[in-house]
């Protein structure tokens, strides 16, 4: 297990370099965003049996409100547990000449090592349709974090969207849902990152959800996009 004290002191270290780079820009640096996540970001949707993505997809809009470079690292169907090791993703539905498989977690931040934020907000299929109990899933974000914090990077945590109730999402589905997106929000505050909650933004109930009975439709993604950009603009300045 990574020890607290080396945690604090890699956060601390590159924290103090981050600050030092401000200063030699005239503090006008603004971090680039390494977003990973499932369909919930990535905007794929079926419509009603095409797969289909929003365009601009979610990550642009998020872009697009915030003022920050956003990298998109996310897949439809990606679940956390896969995200941390990589390789196949089981609920895979990739856009045409994406790869059904994801890179572990530790490469894709090497890859983006430009990257100071880490917008994660995959988990949700983990536990929804991938047989995960919470607890497991709360271990999972853990370990990302930690992952994270180690490779210099400012994690901030995205709580889960709101559902209505349809034939793939019963009422026992969003029950485990909102449990969820309740223990990751503790989560987040026992581990001292920034936590987004999704369930705070406006939600109008079945109107709000796609043909598909399962993604947010166009305008829930504005408003979902509306907030996080906000945020992690507000983020950006403190970090």
């Amino acid at each position: 297990m990574i020890s607290e004290s080396l945690l604090l002191g890699a956060t601390l270290a590159v924290g103090a370099a981050y600050v030092a780079r401000r200063a030699v820009f005239g503090g006008s640096v603004r971090p680039s965003v390494l977003v990973l996540s499932a369909s919930d970001t990535h905007g794929g949707y079926f419509d009603p049996t095409n797969l289909q993505r929003y365009n601009p997809t979610p990550v642009q809009m998020i872009a697009q409100q915030s003022g920050l470079v956003c990298f998109d690292e996310t897949m439809n169907g990606l679940q956390l547990c896969e995200l941390l090791v990589g390789g196949s993703v089981a609920f895979g539905a990739p856009d045409p000449g994406q790869p059904s498989t994801i890179k572990p977690l530790k490469q894709l931040l090497d890859e983006h090592a430009d990257c100071r934020m880490v917008f994660m907000g995959c988990g949700m299929n983990d536990v929804l349709f991938g047989g995960r109990s919470i607890e497991q899933l709360m271990a999972d974000v853990e370990s990302a974090v930690n992952i994270i914090l180690l490779a210099g990077r400012v994690p901030v945590l995205r709580g889960y969207h709101n559902f209505a109730v349809t034939s793939l999402m019963t009422t026992e589905k969003i029950a485990i849902n909102n449990a969820a997106n309740t223990a990751l929000q503790a989560k987040a505050a026992s581990m001292g990152v920034p936590f987004l909650d999704n369930h705070s933004v406006e939600f109008h109930g079945i109107s709000d959800i796609a043909v598909d009975g399962l993604h947010p439709t166009m305008d829930y993604h504005q408003r979902l996009c509306t907030y996080q950009g906000t945020q992690l603009a507000n983020i950006s300045k403190v970090i």
